[in-house]
C-alpha cells in the first residue's frame, strides 16, 4: 500500500514539473540590460528553481535544476545523447556527493557553450549522470561552476532570474 502510494506520488510529481518544463520552453527569451545584466524567465516548484539552458548551439532549450550547493553543472545521459555529445571511455572523472548521498565518480566533457539567456560560458566541462532517474522532464543541474561567475537576484515576484558578470 504505502509502495501504491509512493508511486502515484512520484507520478504527480513527475506530471508537475513536465508541465512546468513545457511553460519554461514557451519562455525562452531572455532580457539584456544595461551593465550586461541579463534577466531570464524561472520557475518555482517546491523547492526546486528551474530555468532554461542552452548547450552549444542547439536549438533545444532544456530545462535544468537551478542549484548553488552543486559544484558541478551535470547534463543528464538522456540530454546529452539528444545533443549528439558521447562520453569517451577514458574521459577525465570527478567525484560529486549528493545531499546527503555517498560519493560518485562521473565523466566530464567539455561543451563549447553554455547559456541561460545572454549569460554565456564558453568551453566549459560539464558532468555526465543521471541526476533525476524519477524525472526525464529536467535535462540538467545549473551548478556553481556556471552561476559564480555571475551575481544572482532570484526576483522570485516577477518569476526572474537576474544574472549580472561579476566584476562589471
Amino acid at each position: 500500500m504505502a509502495t501504491a502510494a509512493a508511486d502515484r506520488c512520484g507520478r504527480r510529481r513527475g506530471l508537475v514539473v513536465l508541465a512546468v518544463a513545457a511553460l519554461l520552453a514557451g519562455c525562452s527569451a531572455s532580457t539584456a540590460a544595461t551593465g550586461g545584466q541579463v534577466a531570464v524567465p524561472m520557475q518555482i516548484l517546491n523547492t526546486m528553481t528551474l530555468v532554461n539552458v542552452q548547450v552549444n548551439d542547439s536549438h533545444y532549450h532544456a530545462v535544468f535544476l537551478l542549484d548553488t550547493g552543486a559544484n558541478l553543472t551535470v547534463l543528464t545521459p538522456l540530454y546529452a545523447g539528444r545533443l549528439g555529445i558521447a562520453v569517451p571511455d577514458n574521459a577525465r572523472r570527478k567525484t560529486i556527493r549528493a545531499v546527503g548521498g555517498a560519493p560518485h565518480s562521473i565523466p566530464l566533457v567539455k561543451v563549447a557553450r553554455l547559456a541561460v539567456g545572454e549569460a554565456v560560458v564558453e568551453s566549459m566541462d560539464v558532468g555526465v549522470y543521471e541526476a533525476f532517474p524519477q524525472s526525464r522532464a529536467i535535462d540538467g543541474i545549473l551548478g556553481a561552476d556556471f552561476l559564480n561567475r555571475f551575481n544572482l537576484t532570484l526576483d522570485r515576484t516577477n518569476g526572474r532570474l537576474l544574472l549580472h558578470p561579476v566584476g562589471r
